[in-house]
């Protein structure tokens, strides 16, 4: 029994640790009739302490592209370091995206400052179509946990942007910025709990064990 109990809560730390948080996005522009916005997301994970994943997901249905993708990090972020993985056709290897800075980030508060980002390659085909996806790996800024990122994502002073071409009939392109404390249409792991719910999921197999060991004695 006690065994079972502290594998059980070894199994539980390793869970929270390995789930990604979801962030959906708001359109900024308003260059045409069709808003893609609920159906894009990015999914952050943590790595290994030090680096981190963004996955950034088109689930359609509405025809579009993601054409440039943009993060403004407030310090947190040391470097975008390298592609993860991809679906067939997206390429991402670009990381000099053209626009440098996010389209219509000067139409939000505060402005939206790109400190890097990444562009699909040249040619049709390599954006992030409806049921495609990318993911990338970035450095945390030295003495900058993962809490930390998911607080600066959900308070607003880290910012991820997008920018969306060929949208719908008309073929528009539009700007847009993730929402904070806001889970995105995936597709993607389950949120990570909150703190207070890890603290109390902890410590109730904590309690267990210690119960088991009085009752022992």
């Amino acid at each position: 029994m006690k065994k079972t109990l502290i594998t059980s809560l070894i199994a539980l730390t390793a869970t929270i640790s390995a789930n990604a948080i979801s962030f959906g996005f708001t359109q900024i522009t308003s260059n045409g009739p069709e808003d893609v916005s609920a159906q894009l997301s990015a999914d952050v994970q943590d790595v290994n302490g030090t680096q981190v994943s963004f996955k950034f997901s088109n689930t359609g249905p509405i025809a579009s592209t993601i054409g440039e993708i943009y993060f403004d990090h407030s310090g947190l972020l040391a470097s975008l370091d390298s592609v993860l993985g991809n679906s067939a056709g997206v390429d991402f290897s670009d990381f000099s995206p053209n626009p440098s800075n996010l389209p219509g980030g000067n139409s939000v508060s505060p402005t939206f400052t790109s400190d890097f980002g990444a562009e699909a390659a040249p040619g049709n085909g390599n954006g992030i179509d409806p049921g495609e996806w990318v993911t990338f790996g970035l450095t945390l800024t030295n003495g900058v946990s993962f809490a930390d990122l998911i607080t600066g994502l959900n308070s607003g002073s880290v910012r991820l942007g997008m920018h969306v071409r060929a949208i719908g009939q008309q073929g528009a392109s539009e700007g847009y910025i993730n929402n904070p404390n806001d889970p995105g249409p995936g597709p993607g792991p389950d949120p990570v709990p909150d703190s207070g719910t890890t603290l109390a999921l902890l410590g109730a197999a904590l309690l267990g064990v210690i119960g088991f060991r009085r009752f022992k004695k």
